[in-house]
């Protein structure tokens, strides 16, 4: 392993969050797995959210409470143990839907505010993540890797996944040139 191990800014986790990219997939799977019929399941927890959060037009998605809650429901169901891909998803997920127009601190804030309020009702989960602090830079070789990953699953078109993975990689070449981010680098390969 390279000396690029994310840990600093996660609370006791040493890891390299690239690889955990591999995970994010099937953790998408789970969110797109919401139906609004469980709406109601998680009404006192996103009342609260909606008052709070409300003036946050920067989300591309109304129901990004709800669908926080029936997925945190599910990685604590579908997995037991500890689950990182599964929190690390989370935070990555509130991340993507925001587009680059929320503060790197509102997001930390909406990701702890939704755990805390899953926590309030349910088993603790990802509550070791609470001190999330992906930088923009990260977030960025993090959605490089997964869209790599993505287009590789979804594509049966082997030119469209080797394009992709083309430009992303000259756009990261220099990094991988002088092994500056080497973590990142091999979770690309």
């Amino acid at each position: 392993m390279g000396g690029n191990i994310v840990h600093s800014n996660y609370k006791n986790i040493n890891y390299n969050i690239y690889e955990l990219v591999n995970k994010f997939y099937s953790r998408q799977k789970i969110i797109e797995g919401y139906d609004e019929q469980y709406k109601n399941t998680y009404q006192t927890e996103c009342n609260a959210f909606n008052e709070n959060f409300s003036q946050n037009h920067e989300f591309n998605d109304e129901n990004i409470c709800y669908k926080s809650m029936y997925y945190l429901n599910e990685i604590q169901r579908q997995y037991h143990s500890k689950e990182d891909s599964g929190c690390i998803y989370l935070y990555y997920w509130i991340y993507d839907n925001c587009k680059g127009k929320c503060a790197k601190t509102k997001i930390i804030d909406i990701y702890i505010y939704l755990i805390n309020k899953y926590k309030e009702q349910n088993d603790p989960v990802c509550t070791e993540h609470e001190e999330n602090s992906i930088s923009k830079y990260e977030f960025d070789k993090l959605k490089d890797i997964y869209d790599i990953k993505k287009e590789h699953t979804d594509s049966e078109n082997y030119d469209a996944y080797c394009n992709k993975f083309r430009l992303i990689y000259m756009k990261r070449k220099d990094e991988c040139d002088y092994k500056a981010h080497s973590d990142f680098c091999n979770a690309l390969e």
